[in-house]
């Protein structure tokens, strides 16, 4: 807000006026007192002269001195006002983040993954869709190891016994929330494991290496409405069906290790897999659906404008890095920094 001072410097000046008259008792008094009166009145008007020129030049001095403060002090109220309009000025949002047209790969290392049952490893926190490509299947890597929390569980030897290690790649948006991608065939697929909604095509699904179980009841198969088997979620060696794979996808989507990882200890585990574009696309389009029924408000923001891709974990274990085969690829916590940073800007572009 701008301020407008103002001040005002009045200079009083004073004269002196003297006045005489006469007595008129007779002419010649009056020639005389006439004569008189214009010698007094000369000489009254000269020295009336001579103190308004007196007062004027002692005036003179101080009235420029006065002047002269009067303009230091608006300069110094001035100078004050604007500095203090400065320091009150909200600093503007600044950034390191910076969108590079080079970069071909993107690396999310995670400082404090959230390990809770069936939470996202991202915290609150995902892989935000304002920079994920569009029409692009994207391999990601994921390495985890297991929590210190949860190894000093197994060395006091206080485990339960139904723990499981493994995470769901998973798209969240507001019209369909969270969606287990890998329980649709095609959407997630990887060359180091069976996926099971793959083998749940293949007859007694089965690949010749790993199997599916199908859920019995009375001896008999269990199937759907359709008639398609309902399949146990586990998926199993075919030389010896006790046996789980050593790492696999259940048709629900999750990707499982088997008990292996009770030999871990802390060593660090890998898995890489492609999220397909037909995933990335439907995500696309429930984020364009969930923009078409969410409220606007007086900032122009809607209320559904967010999404992306996050990973739904059993628990027990970190995320401790992911990496993308796709460069400048942003957590929202970081696309929201570099969009305050850019106001109006479109990443990317």
């Amino acid at each position: 807000m701008k301020r407008i001072l103002a001040s005002s410097l009045a200079v009083l000046l004073a004269g002196a006026a003297l006045a005489s008259c006469g007595d008129a008792s007779s002419s010649s008094k009056a020639d005389t007192a006439s004569s008189a009166a214009a010698a007094d009145s000369s000489v009254a008007e000269t020295s009336s002269a001579a103190e308004e020129s007196k007062a004027d030049e002692s005036s003179a001095p101080e009235s420029k001195a006065e002047e002269s403060k009067a303009e230091e002090s608006q300069a110094e109220e001035s100078q004050a006002d604007s500095s203090a309009a400065e320091e009150s000025k909200p600093d503007e949002a600044t950034t390191d983040i910076k969108y590079d047209p080079n970069a071909t790969e993107t690396v999310i290392e995670l400082e404090e993954p959230d390990t809770g049952a069936w939470a996202n490893c991202f915290g609150a926190d995902y892989i935000d869709y304002h920079t994920i490509p569009k029409d692009t299947d994207l391999t990601m890597t994921v390495e985890i190891k297991l929590s210190d929390t949860f190894l000093g569980m197994m060395d006091a030897d206080i485990l339960v016994g139904d723990e499981q290690i493994g995470f769901a790649p998973t798209s969240m948006t507001a019209a369909d929330s969270w969606v287990h991608l890998g329980e649709n065939l095609g959407w997630v697929t990887s060359d180091e494991y069976p996926v099971g909604v793959e083998l749940a095509t293949m007859e007694n699904g089965s690949d010749g290496t790993y199997k599916l179980k199908a859920k019995m009841k009375d001896g008999e198969v269990r199937t759907d409405k359709k008639g398609n088997v309902l399949w146990e979620e586990d998926v199993y060696m075919v030389d010896d069906d006790s046996k789980m794979a050593p790492l696999y996808s259940k048709p629900d989507g999750f990707i499982k290790w088997n008990d292996q990882w009770k030999e871990w200890g802390d060593a660090h585990q890998t898995v890489t897999f492609t999220i397909s574009k037909d995933a990335t696309d439907f995500m696309f389009k429930s984020i364009e659906e969930g923009l078409a029924d969410g409220e606007v408000d007086e900032n122009g923001v809607n209320s559904n404008d967010y999404g992306g891709l996050l990973f739904q974990c059993s628990g027990n274990f970190e995320v401790v890095k992911v990496t993308i085969n796709h460069g400048n690829i942003l957590l929202n916590s970081q696309y929201q920094e570099w969009a305050a940073a850019n106001p109006g800007a479109v990443w990317g572009e």
